[in-house]
C-alpha cells in the first residue's frame, strides 16, 4: 500500500470511485465487484491451478524482465507467497515471517 496509496488515490478519483478510507480500498473493492460481475473465479486453484510448484513459479517470477517495473523489489520467496496465496484466495496483505 505504501508503494501505491498515491497512485490508488488518483485512479479511485479518475474511476469516481466512493472514497470511504482510502483509494486503495475502493480500488480494490471495485476490482472485487468487477470481477464478480464477469465471473471470475477468487481463485488460481478454482480454474485448476495448483501450487505444489510454487516455488519454481517464485524463482521464474524474479527472472522475468518485466519484475523490473515493480514499485517494490521482491525476492523469490516473495513471489512464492503471492502465488500461493492466488491459488488459495487470500488477499490479506501480511508477508509470510522469513
Amino acid at each position: 500500500r505504501a508503494f501505491i496509496g498515491e497512485r490508488m488515490d488518483i485512479l479511485a478519483r479518475v474511476l469516481n470511485l466512493p472514497v470511504k478510507t482510502s483509494g486503495y480500498d475502493a480500488v480494490l473493492a471495485w476490482v472485487l465487484d468487477f470481477r464478480k460481475r464477469l465471473g471470475i473465479e477468487n481463485t488460481l486453484a478454482a480454474i485448476g491451478v495448483p501450487d505444489d510448484r510454487a516455488d519454481v513459479v517464485g524463482r521464474m517470477a524474479t527472472e522475468d524482465p518485466s519484475a523490473g517495473g515493480n514499485p517494490v523489489q521482491l525476492s523469490a520467496e516473495d513471489y512464492t507467497q503471492i502465488f500461493i496465496k492466488a491459488c488459495a484466495g487470500d488477499l490479506s496483505e501480511k508477508r509470510a515471517a522469513a
